[in-house]
């Protein structure tokens, strides 16, 4: 069965797409020196992701693997990436409100692939520094609140 270093949970297939066809033009790794990054989108951001297929998910990733929510940065998909962190503790990523953008199809439509790259390394180190097994993560879940990457 193939393993993961990260699976990344998109709210649509465009951005599904979108992502893999930047990494695969990017060479990135995960905290662990990983770079095998798969990329799901559930069917709308409103999806309430069933403990099957979340068990299905987490079995995908390695000992060392993340599950990571990338979802629209408007108030349904910072619901969303709440409900998944608190339900089963997927890691929620947003894209920087700086950047003008609603999601990751816009992203990489808009901005080239260097910028884009400075953001995955930036969010990467986040998520290692903040996700690393003695690191335990805090987060204002409040709806107003959006993460930093």
């Amino acid at each position: 069965m193939k393993k993961y270093d990260a699976i990344i949970i998109t709210k649509s297939s465009k951005d599904r797409l979108s992502l893999e066809s930047y990494l695969k033009r990017a060479n990135l790794s995960t905290p662990y020196g990983g770079s095998n990054i798969g990329v799901i989108n559930i069917p709308h951001e409103t999806y309430q992701l069933r403990k099957v297929e979340y068990d299905w998910l987490r079995q995908k990733v390695g000992s060392n693997g993340f599950l990571i929510s990338l979802m629209d940065n408007d108030r349904v998909g910072k619901r969303e990436a709440i409900w998944l962190a608190k339900n089963y503790n997927i890691i929620p990523i947003m894209i920087p409100e700086d950047y003008g953008v609603k999601d990751f199809s816009e992203l990489s439509f808009r901005y080239s692939d260097e910028i884009i790259s400075t953001l995955a390394y930036d969010t990467i180190n986040y998520i290692e520094e903040n996700y690393a097994e003695s690191s335990e993560f805090t987060w204002n879940t409040e709806e107003s609140d959006s993460l930093p990457y």
